[in-house]
């Protein structure tokens, strides 16, 4: 078993209630589906969608979801909460994202893949998902992808660990040079992942066959500091979230999301 597989197994529950916290997140990244999705019933891939929040919000609005990733644990979480909320996800499938081979090409009206690229460590693996993402969505189906970006963690320590770059330099200097960074002694958020530069998240597509419609950052103009904004319901978190969604957009803010939103499209023939 893969360590980012037995990291996901172990934490199932704290991935499904990660995006009740990131509350912003979840709003933008709702705003930004509803904006490049087709209509329901089109055919759409939750690609690594684990536990299945966006899976199981898609199904519910009467799109033909197939939910994959690579943790059984969250599948069969996924499964659970399908069944025990009445909605129907068309398949659940264990499977690593650089390997789709058992889904045909040109399946896809619409994917999702809101965790894959920053599980996978070597650039050869993120080629091999994009390829695989590319392959399986329809000429014209739209996808929007995940990364995390690199400089946000370096804020994260600043706020949290400022002492990292002196107590950990080797573990902060291999996330400037090569992006990865690795779990935090005695278990953290995330297993060993990879961030990237902002400016590197186009061209990366772009090289894999993808058509770049746009760029965004998840956590709108928050960045890092939304915990106060993700506590706050109803009118008062909306207003927020109206806000972080009209200029979730602005380049500006790339550099200070944790999570950086890339919207493309498998050109037409």
């Amino acid at each position: 078993m893969r360590p980012v597989e037995a990291f996901y197994d172990a934490t199932v529950v704290q991935q499904w209630e990660r995006l009740t916290r990131q509350k912003t997140e979840f709003a933008v990244t709702l705003s930004l589906i509803e904006r490049f999705a087709p209509p329901p019933p089109a055919r759409v891939l939750d690609l690594g969608g684990g536990p299945g929040r966006y899976a199981l919000d898609l199904a519910a609005r009467g799109y033909e979801v197939t939910l994959a990733d690579l943790s059984s644990a969250a599948l069969e979480f996924a499964k659970a909460k399908a069944e025990g909320s009445g909605i129907h996800l068309h398949r659940v499938l264990h499977l690593s994202a650089e390997d789709l081979s058992e889904l045909p090409d040109n399946e896809f009206d619409f994917a999702v893949a809101l965790g894959p690229f920053y599980g996978i460590l070597t650039e050869e693996g993120r080629r091999s998902a994009a390829r695989e993402l590319h392959r399986v969505l329809r000429p014209g189906g739209c996808c929007i992808a995940a990364w995390l970006c690199r400089y946000a963690w370096l804020r994260l320590m600043a706020k949290i660990a400022p002492l990292a770059p002196s107590a950990q330099p080797d573990r902060v200097r291999e996330l400037l040079d090569t992006g990865v960074l690795r779990a935090a002694e005695g278990g953290g958020p995330l297993p060993d992942s990879y961030c990237e530069f902002p400016s590197e998240i186009a061209p990366f597509m772009e090289a894999q066959g993808f058509e770049t419609l746009g760029i965004y950052a998840a956590e709108g103009l928050l960045g890092v500091l939304g915990e106060n904004v993700n506590r706050l319901i109803g009118r008062s978190f909306d207003a927020w979230a109206a806000i972080n969604t009209r200029f979730c957009g602005d380049p500006t803010l790339l550099g200070s999301a944790e999570h950086i939103l890339y919207v493309g499209a498998a050109p037409k023939d």
